[in-house]
Formats: structure tokens, sequence, C-alpha cells
């Protein structure tokens, strides 16, 4: 859309400014009302056996068909592009995709890159550009992006900045084509049941804030074989809302192959609201110190792994995952992990001993001393001198 920018002199570099009367204003536009918003990154977080991508196929057959999603609401027929690096096409992404009454000729799977002629595995981190240009070439726009995992856009997913500017090309796609995104990911195996869910999600915390919508698929302990679907915190629409369902077997029908192939399909059951969905989706309280001490250790061997960081970075990232100053302390101890101050700024930064290796015998010396006796660093920078 056409803004009015400022700029001091286009030659030199510089940061433009945008007009607030300049900026057309729009609603959230959806997808699926109150549900998936276009434009935007929305994310499916579920545990092991919640029916993930079970659960993308079933959204993905609504639109390709223009059925009806969950709440009744009939969605608008529209193309749908998916990409995994976890099941095969074949015998599992397609079946499950048939069996929930997907439209094929709307549904379009990400495949190999081609350059000079040479066929490459499609890698999100450094593809989106090439997955844009075949964007522009399809008669019709998707109205649905799926990555299945969204872990797989960045290099390195526990790196905030990192994982940042990996997703802005996603972003890009959603805004550039008025396109949702619905990113697939899990929770980390090494957390127990403390703090809110968003807290557990895989990898950097930025995954969290860049997406504007956040869903949850997770199985009640005491329930059977029902599990819950809802919406997290957003400030986009209402939250505390969702629905059951359960997994159950489905029948794929090929009649141009004569083949029929068994396969697994979400069934979906009554919506719940506040207190009828809290019931089901509450984690109940605990004590466990054990499990949010092994929390904060793996944080900190994950993030300190690459070397020393400021603490005050390490606050940051650790207040995101919702870990406490005393737990950090608590591990800070348990590892071993040495601080001291930053030269230069005399900013405090944690750091494993082993990482005191890396330089020459008269700097590993002088990192030593910093460490045990840092009332010293000034006497140390005259003797450098």
């Amino acid at each position: 859309m056409p803004m009015k920018e400022y700029a001091m002199n286009p030659v030199v570099d510089h940061v433009k400014l945008i007009n607030c009367t300049s900026v057309v204003p729009r609603p959230v536009e959806w997808v699926w009302n109150e549900y998936l918003p276009k434009h935007k990154l929305t994310l499916l977080v579920g545990a092991p056996k919640t029916g993930k991508t079970l659960l993308a196929l079933d959204i993905a057959a609504t639109v390709t068909s223009g059925g009806l999603f969950p709440d009744g609401t009939k969605a608008e027929q529209s193309p749908v592009i998916f990409w995994t690096s976890e099941d095969d096409l074949d015998d599992t992404i397609k079946p499950r995709f048939v069996a929930a009454g997907g439209k094929e000729s709307n549904f379009y799977f990400v495949g190999n890159t081609v350059s000079a002629n040479q066929h490459q595995p499609f890698n999100p981190s450094v593809d989106m550009p090439l997955l844009i240009q075949s964007i522009e070439q399809m008669p019709k726009k998707p109205a649905l992006l799926i990555i299945d995992p969204i872990v797989s856009v960045s290099k390195d997913m526990n790196n905030a900045l990192e994982v940042r500017m990996s997703l802005a090309p996603v972003i890009e796609i959603a805004q550039r084509y008025g396109m949702a995104v619905l990113g697939i990911t899990h929770f980390r195996k090494s957390v127990g049941e403390a703090g809110n869910l968003g807290e557990r999600i895989i990898g950097s915390s930025a995954f969290l804030q860049v997406a504007r919508m956040i869903w949850y698929a997770i199985k009640p302990p005491n329930a059977e074989g029902e599990r819950v679907f809802f919406k997290g915190d957003t400030n986009l629409s209402e939250a505390e809302e969702g629905f059951l369902y359960e997994i159950e077997s489905k029948e794929a029908v090929f009649p141009d192959h004569q083949l029929i192939i068994k396969t697994a399909g979400i069934i979906w059951g009554e919506k719940l609201q506040g207190d009828d969905l809290q019931a089901f989706i509450k984690p109940e309280k605990t004590n466990d110190l054990t499990s949010v001490q092994g929390e904060a250790e793996a944080f900190l061997k994950r993030y300190l792994a690459t070397g020393a960081r400021l603490k005050a970075d390490i606050d940051e990232e650790a207040d995101n995952l919702g870990l406490s100053d005393k737990a950090l302390r608590r591990a800070k101890k348990i590892l071993g992990i040495l601080h001291r101050k930053r030269r230069g700024d005399a900013k405090t930064e944690w750091f494993f001993p082993q990482q005191l290796d890396q330089g020459t015998h008269t700097e590993k010396v002088v990192q030593l001393v910093q460490v045990v006796h840092p009332e010293l660093e000034n006497q140390i920078e005259e003797f450098e001198l």
C-alpha cells in the first residue's frame, strides 16, 4: 500500500519515517474467523500423539474444499501449500488429506528446489525467496501455507535474533499475498507441567513472540480418547475457547487408482469455553523443583554452548521462559559456570570453565585473574599496556 516516507537524503544511509496519515487502516482478515488470521503467522503447538499434522491437514482440507470449520462457519474455497520434512507424501499426507475431504486440485506440496538443473531438497531456512517466485506463477494465490515443522526455517532455533531474521521472509509471504501461515511445532521434552504452555514451546521464545495466534493441542491426563484444541492468549480475538476432538480410523478412496487406503483423521466434538475449557486444560499445580531445576540447567547448557553470554541477555531469555533468577543461580553453581566483567564495558557475562582455553597463554591468565580477582582488572590492563 502507498505510504508517504520521509528521509533527509536518499543517497546517504538513513531510516525512513512513515507518516501516520499515509497508513491505510484495515480490520484483521481471517481464513477461519477468530482462529486463523490472514497476513500473519499462527503456531500449532502440541505434545506427541495429539495429531498436530492431522489437525493441520483437516484445516487444509476444509479450505481447499470450501467446507465447514469446527464452529460451523464455511471456508472460502482456496488453494493451500504444504511443506513437511516429517512424513511421506504418498502413503501418509495425501491419504490423510483425502480422507479429510480435501480437494486435491487445490492442494500443493513444496517439492525440491531446482537451480542450474540441480535438484535439492527444499530448505525453509534459505529457500523462501524461491517459494515466493513459485507462488507468483500460481493462477490463484493460496489462502494458507503450512510449514511442518516451523523450527526448520531457522538454522539455530534457540537463537532469538536468528529466529526473527529467518521468520521475516515467512511473514513477507503472508503479507504480500494476504495468506495465513500455519507453523507446526511441539513442546520441549525437558520441561514438566509447571509454567504456562507458551513457556514450554521448543526453541527460542521468538517463535511465540512473532506469531500472532497460538493454537494448542493437548491430551488431558484423565481423558480416554478425547483431546483438546484451543486458542492461547492473543490480542486478535477472544481466547478461552476451543474444541474437543478425537483421532479415529478413516479410509481414503482413490477411484482412479482403484485403491482404498486405511489412514487416520480428526473427528471434531463440542465447543468449549471459559470454565468448561479450563477444566480440561488447566495443569495441576506442582512443587516439583527437580523439573524446574532441570529446565534451568538445560537452558544454560544450550545458551552458553557457543561461548560467553551477557548476564542481561541470559536474564531476558530466561524470563521469557519463566525461569527465576534463583533457579538460574542454582543451576550456575551446579554446572560450575563462571562469571566475569567483560573488558571494555564492565558488563557481567557467564561462561563455562572450558571456554577459558580460548586464546594465548597470556590471555588465559588474564581471563582467570579477572574471574578470581575482578578488583585487579585495572592493574591487568596497565600491565598489558
